[in-house]
């Protein structure tokens, strides 16, 4: 059976950084981001406005989202 997929959280080093500790310590159990957005995988508002401007979108508040809840599958130490 193949690993289970896995990818970085935010869009920038430190943010990734402080979402994966959320995962690992586990308080973080989802994530959410804009439907309009293939790479959506957190949900501040920072990442969801910088998503817009990648995409040539103006910022809205009301934007569809996308949300998936998860499972910490494995842990490496």
């Amino acid at each position: 059976m193949p690993p289970p997929e896995a990818w970085a959280f935010g869009d920038s080093v430190e943010l990734a950084d402080e979402l994966i500790t959320l995962v690992i310590d586990g308080p973080k159990r989802a994530t959410a981001g804009s439907l309009a957005d293939p790479y959506w995988h957190d949900a501040h508002t920072g990442a969801f406005r910088r998503a817009c401007e990648r995409l040539g979108l103006d910022f809205d508040p009301d934007l569809i989202t996308v949300f998936e809840r998860f499972d910490v599958v494995y842990l490496e130490h």
